[in-house]
């Protein structure tokens, strides 16, 4: 009898019998053939596999050498490291070819016409999948970008333009194809031209591939002159802005028109007319003003304009619409006990500069002036806010410095559940309510909580720089976090708030004019009559700060002319409080 091994070392006999001899070549007892989970079927037959327990059955053989090759086949049809197959997508581009060619034999070039269902599902996997870095190259390699816009040339489907486009805004994200695309003179001038067409999902990925383009910096200088060119670009822009009730397409819309007056002064100046203020307004109405990341936009766009002179001027023009709708942002903003301000700083810097420049251009019949009461109510909630949030930042991440300082610190942000919040965890604050011992009131009130001293160096505020954007489409906001280096950007723009919000109530402050009216000025009968005493000690601590020391002696000889006893008396005490 001949002895082997088998590949584990165990010891078989060679003449019939596969059961495995002990180390020195002797049968062992058979154990006993028990029902067991681990004992496999054969797949086609049904007879028992090899058994790993006892070892009964047949053993599973070794892969074959061929099926190896065969694995290096299929991931030779891979693109990349990924699982996305290459026969699949040229098939799928050739399929989109063949489609449009139907166009091209159409008898009627006016025809509109529609898109199997199936190949639009092919089609739309394909535009997802080349957000894929690797997945783009490979359509590259295939000169995509040379197909697509043979499409979009060729096409009377809505449904393939619009995928097409969606493609190589995905292919536009990766810094590598955008140049590309932008060197494209015929995609560049049809582009351009389909700011014309009424099909809003179209219109949706054009001014998305028209924002990647012009936000990546080998390829934005390209766009700019095309578009300075095109005649119809401003007049399409304002047909969508006038009529439009579809808020992706204003979204998109308002961000691309954002992004143009931003990067280009001149393209600022030639458009502040007051036809693209008025169709900004029934963009803004179809929006609405609450709070939300598309109303930034427009606001912005209205900030931007407001550093030209002809933009302050188209603005003025439409003074009474545009203004309603800032103050309605800032109502629906403070009418709440809790101000939602961390991811909103730049929404309301915007705002409040507009307004702003409202205040000081637009005379004293303004709907902003008419308003004034409440607008300066609105600007002490928001400044009182800013502050709570600005000394918690600096006593978070410098806690010797202000225990050194000896200021009290009793304005301590709390959750609801009275529990103390830090600025990692600050998303509403809570500010103090309009109600002194008088008994007039302005609105609800609420829990005061107490404002103090504030440490922070103040600036004169930038009302006139364009805001930096608050982040790019699909953004939230600023998320503050405890590391001082990460809420960095979180503390600018706490800080860029509280600029601007101090320098628009000096700048009402500063207008107040001499006792020789029959009526006491707005922001005095306010000071006076509803605004309570923390808020009050905010500004007044606020204007302590700022290099112009006079104008808290200005405001106390402006109480006293108008014989606000309330209010002189504040600012008696606190005048007697700093020099004590």
């Amino acid at each position: 009898m001949e002895i082997g091994e088998d590949s584990r070392g165990n010891i078989f006999n060679e003449v019939g019998n596969d059961t495995p001899l002990g180390p020195g070549g002797e049968t062992p007892a058979r154990t006993p053939e028990v029902d067991s989970p681990h004992k496999l079927q054969n797949s086609r037959s049904g007879s028992p596999a090899y058994d790993v327990e006892t070892g009964d059955g047949e053993r599973n053989p070794e892969p074959p050498p061929e099926l190896a090759k065969s694995m290096d086949l299929l991931n030779a049809d891979n693109i990349g490291g990924t699982v996305f197959s290459k026969h699949w997508v040229f098939s799928t581009l050739m399929k989109l070819i063949q489609e449009v060619e139907k166009d091209v034999e159409s008898k009627d070039p006016d025809e509109i016409r529609e898109v199997n269902e199936d190949l639009q599902d092919e089609l739309c996997k394909l535009w997802d999948i080349a957000m894929d870095k690797d997945v783009a190259a490979f359509l590259q390699e295939f000169q995509a970008v040379e197909i697509l816009t043979g499409v979009i040339a060729k096409s009377h489907a809505p449904r393939l333009t619009e995928i097409s486009i969606g493609i190589l805004g995905n292919m536009a994200c990766h810094k590598q194809i955008c140049p590309v695309i932008t060197e494209n003179n015929e995609l560049v001038k049809l582009t351009l031209l389909l700011l014309e067409t009424p099909d809003a999902p179209t219109l949706i990925q054009i001014t998305r591939l028209l924002y990647v383009c012009l936000s990546s910096e080998g390829s934005k200088c390209s766009w700019i002159p095309a578009i300075k060119q095109h005649e119809t670009v401003l007049q399409n822009i304002l047909f969508v802005f006038n009529s439009s009730t579809n808020n992706d397409l204003l979204k998109n819309m308002g961000e691309l028109v954002d992004k143009l007056l931003e990067m280009d002064e001149e393209i600022c100046t030639q458009w502040a007319t007051v036809q693209f203020v008025q169709s900004l307004h029934e963009a803004i109405k179809q929006i609405g003003e609450r709070p939300g990341e598309i109303i930034g936009t427009y606001f912005h766009i209205c900030q931007l304009l407001s550093t030209t002179e002809v933009g302050v001027q188209a603005l003025v023009s439409d003074v009474d619409n545009i203004g309603s709708s800032l103050l309605l942002y800032l109502d629906h903003t403070c009418n709440d006990d809790t101000i939602k301000v961390i991811g909103e700083e730049n929404v309301l810097a915007s705002a409040i500069c507009v307004l702003n420049s409202f205040y000081m251009s637009a005379g004293r019949n303004s709907v902003v002036r008419d308003q004034e009461k409440q607008l300066t109510r609105n600007l002490l909630k928001i400044l009182e806010v800013v502050s709570c949030i600005l000394n918690d930042s600096q006593l978070n991440t410098n806690p010797t410095n202000q225990s050194n300082q000896g200021t009290p610190h009793s304005n301590k942000l709390e959750n609801t559940d009275g529990r103390n919040k830090k600025s990692t965890e600050i998303s509403n604050l809570s500010t103090t309510s309009d109600s002194t011992s008088n008994t007039h009131k302005l609105e609800n009130g609420s829990n005061p909580s107490k404002a103090t001293d504030s440490p922070i160096s103040n600036t004169e505020a930038c009302k006139s720089s364009p805001l930096s954007k608050r982040n790019t489409p699909g953004s939230s906001g600023v998320t503050p976090t405890s590391d001082a280096g990460s809420s960095q950007g979180f503390s600018e723009c706490s800080t860029l708030l509280y600029n601007t919000v101090q320098g628009f109530l000096v700048d009402i402050l500063q207008s107040i004019p001499q006792a020789s009216q029959d009526h006491t000025p707005d922001f005095l009968d306010y000071m006076n009559r509803y605004c309570p005493s923390e808020r009050l000690q905010c500004l007044l601590t606020t204007l302590k700060h700022m290099e112009n020391r006079d104008l808290i002696q200005t405001l106390l000889q402006h109480s006293r002319n108008y014989q606000c006893e309330h209010f002189t008396k504040g600012l008696e005490d606190f005048i007697k409080s700093t020099n004590s």
